[in-house]
């Protein structure tokens, strides 16, 4: 609209000029230069990804515009943006600056859990918005920062805060993904017919109180230390019983050998031992040998 004012000023002043100076042409220039700039502030231009709202002078909606490109409105109205691409609300630390890249929208969100565990949390919430919904959002909050503070940052706030309540602090901490999930379901739920899309919940954070996580530490370090032991005595249990297969292996092999000893092998192996012996002298059963031993050498 501005262009407009400026053209109303420019003609009027061009006329009021050119009466006083009894010149026509200095009228004739300030009438042209304010049909120029009529003109221009009847032309706006519309992104990929914007959706723009048509405000008459008086405040109320013309009409609504989600197809880029160029195009006309009367010199008196305004046009109103609005991004229908997705985006996203990162709540991180202190709520400054960025983050790997992403601007960083508001500070970290602290909840309460059921059993009364105070933790800050990190999260990230993408959504867009519904072009078709943007004249009721331009009636409902008039501006995108608005429409991001007093409803957007609020609500997904106030959801995770809803959430977390459902949740002790070790479920929490042990369900990330189902606490996600149930704060991504509980998200559609508030902004359902709202004209906001929820796509996707990242939740990137959780830091509970130090004792919380020193007690987590320690019965980590406790579990690691069972399973490590447990290693231990099946390593042990292993052993023993290869030692046990072994011992009853040997045990089998003697048992079969004995077995096999008859009376009749026996003599057998004790004749063959006869006769591969030299030297050997071979008394009676039941005599007593005298054997001649040589004279001691002087």
């Amino acid at each position: 609209m501005i262009w407009f004012i400026l053209g109303i000023i420019v003609v009027i002043g061009g006329i009021i000029a050119g009466l006083v100076a009894s010149r026509v042409g200095i009228a004739i220039a300030g009438v042209v230069l304010g049909i120029i700039l009529f003109f221009l502030s009847a032309i706006y231009t519309q992104e990929v990804g914007e959706a723009l709202v048509v405000k008459n002078a008086d405040g109320t909606i013309a009409r609504e515009d989600t197809t880029p490109g160029m195009d006309l409105k009367a010199p008196w109205q305004d046009t109103i943006s609005f991004d229908i691409k997705s985006q996203q609300a990162l709540f991180k630390g202190n709520g400054q600056g960025t983050s790997e890249g992403e601007t960083v929208d508001r500070p970290e969100i602290t909840v309460s859990t059921s059993d009364k565990v105070a933790s800050n949390l990190d999260i990230a919430v993408r959504y867009s918005v519904d072009e078709n919904r943007v004249g009721q959002i331009y009636t409902d909050y008039k501006t995108e920062s608005a429409f991001f503070q007093r409803l957007i940052s609020q609500d997904i706030s106030t959801v995770v805060k809803d959430t977390s309540g459902a949740y002790t602090i070790d479920r929490l901490l042990a369900e990330r993904s189902k606490f996600s999930k149930d704060i991504e379901d509980n998200l559609k739920k508030r902004w359902s017919g709202k004209g906001i899309v929820v796509e996707s919940v990242a939740l990137q954070t959780i830091r509970p109180p130090q004792t919380i996580t020193d007690r987590i530490t320690k019965s980590q370090e406790a579990q690691q230390q069972l399973v490590q032991t447990q290693a231990a005595t099946k390593v042990k249990e292993e052993e023993a019983k290869q030692k046990r297969i072994e011992a009853q292996g040997t045990a089998d092999a003697n048992r079969i050998l004995n077995n096999s000893l008859t009376d009749k092998i026996l003599q057998e192996k004790y004749i063959d031992a006869l006769k591969n012996g030299k030297n050997l002298i071979v008394v009676p059963e039941g005599s007593t040998p005298m054997i001649q031993a040589p004279a001691p050498a002087k």
